[in-house]
């Protein structure tokens, strides 16, 4: 498995570079926007404008390329070397989250850390209080449930992503049509979606995984509407918290595991190259 992920990153990682290089270059033009104060008006779209459109497209790109990898190994050639490997289907599709994780994370820690550096070099004289309180933020208690909870939710898209693929291989065995998969992901997901709502309407209960803290939504008021809702997540200037809804977060745990193994068993047991 090891081997394979070393594979997979060799593959890939000069893609990955080059998107990380058009990332760093247009937050610089923003930035520099920014601090010069270069332009206003239609110059303001050049310079602002344009560099985020670029942004855009740049991260849009990295995902479907990044999601394009495991679709390769279903409708090209290079699947046939990939099982031929002895590799179980969980560790093919293990692999491939692994390497999908590692490069979503270099390409947000890598744009952020450059564009904090250079807003030290921009602003030198409030840099290192600006740093401090940046990383303080960064660093909360908040802030870490949230990334642990959005990457829990982000792997179980993928794998949403993943099983579409698969189950599209399996159910149409045109490849020309091999699209199909993102038709039957849009479904998947809408259904995620409703079901995590009524079970938050039904369940609603949230709690805060920063403060170990749990409340009703009846109990949210100025935002109640929203809780009422069913909204998977709760902020706002009611208490300051970050409040996650704990039904559609056990759903997300479950759809997540069970999707895992579902794609892992129509890999091994459905795929006919």
């Amino acid at each position: 498995m090891g081997k394979y992920i070393k594979y997979e990153i060799k593959g890939s990682y000069k893609f990955i570079l080059g998107i990380i290089a058009i990332l760093i270059i247009a937050t610089t033009a923003i930035q520099l926007d920014g601090f010069y104060n270069l332009a206003n008006g239609f110059d303001s779209f050049l310079t602002v404008g344009i560099p985020l459109i670029i942004i855009l497209g740049a991260m849009i790109t990295a995902f479907f390329y990044i999601v394009g990898s495991f679709r390769k190994e279903l409708y090209e050639d290079r699947g046939y070397l990939t099982f031929s490997l002895p590799l179980s289907g969980k560790q093919i599709l293990g692999s491939k989250l692994i390497v999908a994780a590692l490069w979503f994370f270099l390409l947000g820690i890598s744009v952020v850390i450059y564009n904090a550096g250079l807003a030290m070099l921009f602003y030198a004289k409030d840099g290192y209080p600006m740093m401090k309180e940046f990383l303080k933020i960064l660093w909360s208690k908040d802030v870490r449930s949230f990334i642990i909870l959005s990457t829990i939710s982000s792997i179980t898209t993928l794998v949403m992503i993943y099983f579409s693929i698969a189950l599209s291989r399996v159910t149409i065995k045109n490849k020309k049509i091999g699209g199909f998969w993102f038709v039957i992901f849009l479904a998947m997901n809408s259904l995620y979606g409703f079901i995590g709502v009524m079970l938050n309407r039904a369940f609603p209960y949230y709690f805060d995984f920063a403060n170990w803290n749990m409340m009703k939504s009846s109990e949210m008021n100025p935002v109640s509407s929203l809780a009422m809702s069913g909204s998977p997540v709760i902020t706002g200037g009611f208490t300051g918290s970050i409040y996650y809804g704990i039904a559609s977060l056990a759903l997300t745990i479950i759809v997540g595991v069970g999707l895992f193994y579902g794609t892992s068993y129509l890999i091994e047991k459905r795929i006919d190259l």
